[in-house]
């Protein structure tokens, strides 16, 4: 319904450009299907045609200030969707911080143990040569 009524007012406004009731209706099918920023292009037209109209004024205002809600949600939506990202993200480096920090000290318990080993099978090795040329 409301397609069609922009489709007569486009064919209104290719015969008479200066017909600002067409501009106005176009505006408000415009609206009514949720397309905001057309239907402000389509007030802003019917308003130069009609600067003193109050009605034109409005209508304008109102879809103008819709648009500026949708946009706040919008851009409150996305913060919220990338701040999830954001904090999902250094959580996952933590855990990996944290597992990096736990190899180390596993690393490092590893080759001290391997050292500790060595050096008392070398003292061993030491001691049973000692024993044998005494």
């Amino acid at each position: 319904m409301y397609k069609e009524a922009v489709e007569s007012c486009d064919k209104v406004v290719a015969m008479d450009p200066d017909n600002s009731k067409a501009h106005f209706r176009k505006a408000k099918a415009l609206a009514s299907l949720g397309q905001l920023e057309e239907s402000i292009v389509s007030f802003q037209q019917a308003q130069r045609l009609e600067p003193k109209d109050t009605l034109i004024q409005k209508q304008l205002r109102t879809v103008q200030q819709e648009l500026s809600r949708q946009n706040r949600k919008q851009r409150a939506m996305y913060a919220k969707m990338f701040d999830g990202l954001s904090r999902d993200e250094d959580a996952m480096r933590s855990a990996e911080g944290a597992k990096d920090e736990e190899r180390t000290s596993q690393n490092s318990w590893f080759s001290w143990g391997k050292m500790l080993l060595v050096l008392g099978a070398v003292g061993a090795l030491i001691g049973i040569w000692w024993s044998r040329s005494s």
